[in-house]
């Protein structure tokens, strides 16, 4: 029964732009990340060093939204 820390991860890409944030926080501005022609069509997430092992991450609502 312990209590999970939940925190919501956003990317956005905005032009060239790549941003990141924690909850509301920006932890980090790309200016020139990725080609703003460039389109997607994966996603994957990796989870390497991981010292603990019974540390457990759950990935959820993953939403994927075009302003």
């Amino acid at each position: 029964n312990k209590k999970n820390n939940r925190i919501t991860v956003t990317i956005k890409k905005i032009d060239e732009k790549l941003q990141m944030f924690i909850d509301k926080t920006k932890i980090a501005e790309y200016e020139k990340a990725i080609p703003s022609a460039l389109l997607f069509n994966a996603l994957s997430f990796d989870c390497s060093g991981n010292s603990a092992e019974n540390d457990k991450f759950f990935i959820s609502n993953i939403k994927i939204i075009k302003d």
